[in-house]
């Protein structure tokens, strides 16, 4: 059995600190590969984890602490000017965090040290080039993309990410994948193509946890509309919220739960806006993977509109549950031959007044029941994914 190291973050209801789709969806790649018992373990190193060792589902998990990186500096005492040198390096050319970089740089050394891995993943385009403080340049590495934000001017330092974005087709990597055919082709129509095989690998759900059962039918809509995202201006919460004032001074009302945590400061001009024109409107704290099917098919809707996404997990998600989508005709996911018109409705974009003028007409749209919704997404479980991306591995030579 081949093993790959992937340096990544523990999702919070997995027992780390981290509570962003992106990072519930590397975790469940990677555990949905290890749950298949072939060629290859992918071992987690988490900055988020403080715990040496432990197992997660079907994942071993290895943290760190100041003990283990003091033992390790003194082992390898002879590695750190180098590592000082590239974390310097980051720092100047694209604003990388000194500290944090210099520490992360001994972290991984440390993990490939313990585990000898075959190959190191990478996910993002900032941990893209931790490559550089690579110890062993010989380590065939990995790199997934989820997103392209440098042409994004709704993105806070989205100069820096097209630096980067640009730069990283110049790195070492033996396979680059992406989570969209549309990440793809604008990667090089802006950047230019990677000097290593590139492959479409999309997002997939956890079928375990999002899933129609016939019951369902029997349960009451308490929300008309629900968002499931960090709450920011690019998810759109806001823009939803104005369309339903708009509405409401139309005579049409709606109700909407919105699900997740942003800046205290925007949340909370959030709900003024609600308290202000008396709006149908409940917000909750991030919850539990286990607890978000509960709210999905209690809604009729999922309702996004990013002005940005790389995939979108979280729409198939909905989907599995049976429940119909509403998002902006230009996100990537449109693309993928996910959607059509029997379980999902595209926006014109994602401003409010295409919010307002979807959702006046939202009766007429001639959607599928949730059963067939659901079975429209079947093919995008973990473990279809998980193949998937071992026969990456191995058609790559890993």
């Amino acid at each position: 059995m081949k093993k790959i190291l992937a340096l990544a973050f523990l999702p919070y209801w997995k027992g780390g600190k981290q509570t962003s789709g992106l990072a519930t969806g590397i975790f469940d790649l990677h555990d949905a590969v290890n749950s298949l018992h072939g060629q290859y373990e992918v071992v987690l190193a988490c900055t988020d984890v403080n715990t040496e060792e432990k197992m997660v589902d079907s994942t071993k998990v290895i943290g760190w602490n100041s003990k283990l990186l003091l033992r390790h500096c003194l082992k390898k005492f002879y590695r750190l000017p180098r590592f000082f040198r590239k974390s310097l390096y980051l720092r100047n050319k694209y604003q990388y965090p000194f500290s944090k970089t210099f520490v992360k740089a001994l972290f991984l050394d440390y993990a490939i040290e313990r585990e000898m891995p075959n190959a190191i993943h990478f996910h993002g385009i900032t941990n893209a080039y931790y490559v550089e403080l690579l110890w062993n340049n010989r380590l065939p590495a990995i790199l997934r993309l989820h997103g392209m934000n440098g042409y994004n001017d709704t993105v806070p330092g989205y100069l820096n990410y097209r630096k980067k974005e640009k730069d990283v087709i110049t790195l070492p990597y033996k396979m680059v994948t992406f989570i969209s055919e549309k990440n793809r082709s604008d990667w090089g129509k802006y950047y230019g193509g990677f000097n290593c095989p590139t492959r479409v690998v999309l997002n997939g759900y956890n079928s375990s946890l999002f899933f129609y059962k016939e019951e369902d039918n029997n349960i009451q809509k308490k929300y008309d509309l629900i968002t499931i995202a960090a709450i920011d201006r690019n998810k759109g919460q806001e823009r939803v919220i104005e369309a339903l004032r708009i509405l409401k001074e139309q005579g049409r009302e709606f109700s909407y739960l919105i699900i997740g945590t942003g800046r205290d400061e925007y949340v909370e001009q959030l709900k003024e806006s609600v308290n202000k024109y008396n709006l149908d409107v409940t917000f909750l704290p991030h919850c539990s993977q286990e607890k978000l099917r509960d709210f999905l098919i209690k809604s009729r809707y999922f309702i996004m509109p990013s002005a940005a996404e790389g995939f979108g997990k979280v729409f198939i998600e909905s989907l599995a549950c049976g429940i119909p989508v509403i998002l902006p005709q230009s996100l990537p996911i449109v693309d993928e031959h996910i959607l059509d018109h029997t379980n999902s409705v595209l926006l014109e974009d994602e401003k409010s007044k295409s919010i307002v003028s979807t959702l006046l007409l939202i009766g007429t749209y001639e959607l599928c029941s949730a059963a067939v919704i659901s079975q429209s997404v079947s093919r995008l479980s973990w473990n279809n994914i998980g193949k998937q991306y071992c026969d990456n591995y191995l058609n790559n030579g890993i």
